[in-house]
């Protein structure tokens, strides 16, 4: 039985998979009907998921094997994470858009969280009701055990009955007789413990638990996210306010998509703060309550032994008569009225988290190609596009395709490929993929501090966006500086003695990248008007020279001829197209500067734009004009400027 390695790029068996394997990372390549995943059928591509926790089965010819996964907080038991639920949202809205430029009303961003911010009817039931628990714990019920031993005098505290009958029958436990009495030296004693460990307390100090599992979740999981996400729209708000002050610590200069997106979160900012603040103080006051509670004679009793509830104790009827132990009840029942999955359903769910992950990598890819003008869509099949730039026509043509693997493909002007791999992890595990391969990317909810082709995108991160836009539009800016060298037919050249000489003085014009003697002619700009007028001249010598020949051919002339053409004509339209700004688009030959450093150099004098762009012999080179201030300013705080501190400075400028 074989799957396949998406992160690796490659076909494994089963028995190569690596333990704890990371969700998403795994497709089943073939489906036979011996196989089955977490005891349900096996589909087509399937992914190799959980069950229940972070453990799964795969059973072959009735042969069960068990799947340890990685943890991962998208497939906890309580799928309430508000990323999964705005993943889901994206995943169903992509399945009803008919026409692929509707991707761009999709909002990638964290969505749906205003009812998250409001205090729940069962969070002020429990607030209500919390005093009975804590009564519970400070007047708790117990068995009282009696147990009668034989003890020394000195040591015996409570006396029976009974002692005085055991005591005559006993003589060998006498000290001493006296006139009508004896002095014992050992007697019956009755030992009584009070025994707490009784059923009601077992589910009274689990309910403290899980009440306590519950508030953490949502204040990890739900109000922190939200938290750190509205500290983010803030710090947008407050940029906005003070676009023009140099001395802003955070200069965000965001799309307008993208705060159009934050909607309603930006008109309800204010509200949502002090929504959240009260929240917190909220859940922080029945956290402290709780933990507590922690500390009482009852949870210490309780908790001795790791079993939560155990079923061999006897109930007795203090949940039927004792007040707060009926309420107490009541809570446990309220705290537990939800649906529950057998494994394979919840297999079934985590099958729809990673595939909801690669729809939301998959939007959001057409998304960053939208934002960097590529919005002519042209769509070849339901996994195949072909996305053009009609603002700059002359700018590459993009070809997108999600494989059989769910791998997304870039294949740019049949020159340069680019894979982004969706793995929908939580946890940063940079040493489980391979070292960095050239244009291979890997999507992930964690990302990576030490990584760059491990990317993270996810709802919570205004930047998710911008990170792809930048990769894109830095491979195809490559692109389209490069293919601005125009190649000559070096080999027809050789043939003309005089044109040849020509070129090769114009070093300014031609360079000769040729290794070994081979000549290998590129053209770097157009011609001016004294270099027109000199191979008008070099043409006519060189016809003169041809005609001079006895063992001239026809073919040789109409070469020569074909030649003269891509000098003169082929080669100036080719460079045209460069005189136009690929930021605005505005049309201004003189912003041209040929020869820069082996390549070139546009700086738009447009006001408003003025942006720098080209190539030298090291790289190629994007700034906006205010790249140094804002550097510099950066620079002036105690802050590490690390690359999302750059991207929220610059903004989708600073590709």
């Amino acid at each position: 039985m074989v799957v396949f390695d998406r992160i690796l790029n490659k076909v494994t068996q089963i028995s190569g998979i690596e333990s704890p394997i990371i969700l998403g990372r795994y497709i089943f390549e073939t489906v036979r009907p011996n196989i089955k995943l977490n005891e349900g059928e096996l589909k087509n591509r399937d992914y190799l998921v959980p069950s229940v926790s972070n453990i799964g089965t795969l059973t072959i010819n009735s042969e069960k094997n068990k799947l340890i996964f990685q943890e991962n907080d998208l497939i906890s038991e309580s799928l309430s994470s508000l990323i999964i639920h705005s993943l889901f949202d994206v995943s169903e809205e992509l399945k009803y858009t008919d026409d692929t430029l509707d991707l761009k009303e999709i909002n990638i961003l964290l969505r749906n969280f205003d009812k998250k911010l409001e205090i729940s009817e069962f969070e002020l039931f429990l607030k209500n009701n919390l005093n009975h628990i804590e009564e519970v714990c400070r007047m708790p019920s117990y068995h009282l055990k009696r147990e009668i031993t034989k003890l020394d005098v000195s040591r015996a505290k409570r006396v029976p009955v009974k002692a005085i009958n055991y005591l005559a029958a006993h003589t060998e436990d006498w000290s001493r007789r006296r006139i009508g009495s004896v002095e014992p030296r050992k007697i019956l004693s009755e030992i009584i413990d009070y025994d707490l460990e009784i059923y009601e307390n077992k589910v009274s100090s689990s309910l403290i638990d899980k009440l306590l599992a519950y508030f953490n979740h949502r204040m990890v999981i739900e109000i922190d996210v939200i938290d750190s996400f509205i500290t983010n729209i803030e710090l947008i708000i407050e940029s906005r306010k003070a676009i023009s002050s140099n001395e802003k610590k955070y200069w965000y200069k965001k799309l307008d998509k993208d705060y159009k997106a934050l909607g309603k979160a930006v008109d309800s900012i204010e509200q949502s703060r002090i929504k959240i603040q009260l929240l917190k103080e909220f859940v922080t006051s029945i956290q402290m309550r709780l933990l507590k509670l922690r500390k009482c004679e009852l949870y210490l009793a309780t908790t001795k032994s790791k079993n939560t509830v155990s079923q061999t104790l006897k109930r007795t009827n203090l949940f039927d008569n004792h007040q707060h132990y009926r309420n107490v009840k009541i809570l446990w029942d309220r705290f537990h009225t939800k649906e529950l999955f057998n494994p394979y359903q919840r297999s079934e769910e985590n099958q729809k988290v990673v595939n909801s992950f690669i729809d939301y990598s998959w939007v959001l890819v057409f998304s960053a190609l939208f934002q960097i003008g590529y919005n002519n869509v042209k769509k070849v099949n339901d996994f195949s596009f072909i996305i053009i730039n009609e603002k700059i026509p002359h700018l590459p043509l993009i070809r997108l395709i999600k494989n059989e693997q769910q791998i997304i493909e870039i294949f740019i002007d049949k020159l340069e490929q680019l894979t982004f791999i969706p793995i929908p992890a939580t946890k940063d595990n940079s040493e489980a993929y391979p070292n960095k391969i050239k244009n291979r990317y890997y999507f992930t909810i964690s990302g990576s501090n030490e990584r760059e082709d491990i990317i993270k995108i996810s709802p919570t991160d205004i930047n998710s966006e911008a990170q792809i836009s930048k990769i894109l539009f830095n491979l195809i800016l490559k692109t389209y500086t490069e293919t601005y060298l125009y190649k000559l037919n070096s080999q027809s050249i050789s043939k003309f003695k005089i044109l040849n000489a020509w070129l090769k003085k114009n070093n300014s014009l031609i360079l000769d990248i040729g290794n070994n003697d081979k000549i290998d002619y590129w053209i770097n700009r157009k011609l001016n008007k004294y270099e027109l007028k000199d191979i008008d001249t070099v043409i006519r010598e060189q016809k003169q020279n041809l005609s001079a020949r006895s063992d001239i051919r026809a073919t040789e002339s109409l070469e020569l001829e074909q030649l003269e053409k891509v000098l003169k004509i082929n080669s100036m339209e080719h460079f045209e197209k460069y005189d136009t700004c690929i930021s605005c688009s505005v049309n201004n030959q003189s912003n041209f500067t040929a020869n820069y450093h082996g390549g070139f150099k546009y700086k738009c004098h447009n006001r408003g734009c003025e942006v720098e762009y080209g190539f030298t012999d090291k790289s190629v080179f994007y700034k906006v004009p205010d790249y140094l201030i804002i550097k510099n300013n950066l620079s002036k705080t105690n802050d590490t400027i690390t690359e999302n501190v750059m991207l929220n400075a610059f903004g989708f400028e600073n590709i």
